[in-house]
């Protein structure tokens, strides 16, 4: 602010050793008088060796919980003036905060999976930052997927992976110290071993991979269909469905088929044991028969509790 009543030329003197982490726009500058007043955009590009080369202008804050430090810079600065014989002092106070996003594990083993089947394990974000940060999962093959936590952030656009390549999913946005945990599923397509790197990428250009390892595994056995929907049926009449066994391999098998407990699901199978031959198929059926006099379906909560 200039409080004269001429205009005052400002020449904003920055020492060399401050020039490759500290830019300052317009560094000469006019100040209207009466009340004038001007400012000054400042940018800084903090890097590890600002740490050694203004060590002397820092003082180093610990990090709690295992974060790490952050160094608080005071950078002194001088005003030169056309009205004034003598400069301006200034001081500049800086916080360099680490980029860094850690994750763990940072190497996820699934061990072997059929083909049609799902496995998940949990892997953790922790953002180290005092800055919110945008991470995403990219590049990520087929067989991958990611599905992220509730709460604040959240997935954007949907989990990521799961296409019908390798793809790139939602984002995922971390407050600052905040931790979260997101599920990466591996589900093969075929019977083959997998190794690939699930990519994190964050809004501040870091990558973090983490190592992803499986291995597909044929079924022993496969049902067709994979689900049935029974229609509605009255106390005391069936419904009735069919599913076809599979037996993939080369050896033969032989299959029990235990339903539900009678007095929650009324559902039984036809046959209970089935022995399957190499390459072999067998039609089971479903039957559907609530009992006759049936007044309400019972809780089961309630029977379980029992």
């Amino acid at each position: 602010v200039n409080t004269s009543d001429t205009s005052t030329r400002v020449t904003v003197a920055l020492p060399p050793a401050f020039q490759p982490f500290l830019q300052l726009a317009p560094p000469v500058f006019f100040v209207q008088g009466g009340g004038g007043r001007q400012s000054v955009g400042v940018r800084f590009q903090p890097s590890p060796a600002m740490l050694r080369r203004l060590a002397h202008f820092c003082y180093v804050e610990p990090g709690l919980d295992g974060a790490p430090a952050r160094p608080h810079f005071l950078l002194p600065l001088q005003l030169q003036t056309s009205t004034l014989s003598l400069p301006l002092s200034a001081k500049l106070r800086c916080l360099a905060s680490p980029s860094e996003v850690r994750v763990s594990p940072t190497s996820l083993r699934f061990g072997r999976v059929c083909v049609g089947q799902q496995a998940a394990q949990p892997l953790r974000l922790l953002n180290l930052s005092v800055l919110p940060v945008k991470l995403a999962f990219v590049r990520l093959k087929r067989e991958l997927s990611v599905r992220g936590g509730d709460g604040a952030g959240g997935w954007g656009e949907g989990q990521a992976g799961g296409g019908t390549g390798e793809g790139e999913g939602g984002f995922l946005v971390l407050l600052p110290g905040e931790e979260r945990e997101v599920e990466v599923c591996y589900a093969p397509l075929a019977a083959v071993p997998l190794a690939a790197e699930l990519c994190v990428v964050t809004s501040w250009g870091d990558r973090v991979g983490v190592h992803v390892a499986g291995e597909g595994a044929s079924p022993p056995l496969t049902v067709t269909p994979p689900g049935l929907h029974l229609g509605a049926v009255m106390p005391g009449q069936k419904g009735l469905a069919s599913v076809w066994l599979h037996n993939p391999s080369a050896q033969g098998v032989v299959c029990e088929l235990c339903p539900p407990p009678a007095a929650l699901s009324w559902l039984r199978f036809s046959p209970t044991s089935v022995a399957l031959a190499a390459q072999g198929s067998a039609r089971v059926e479903v039957t559907f028969a609530p009992p006759q006099g049936l007044a309400q379906v019972p809780d089961p909560a309630a029977f379980l509790a029992d």
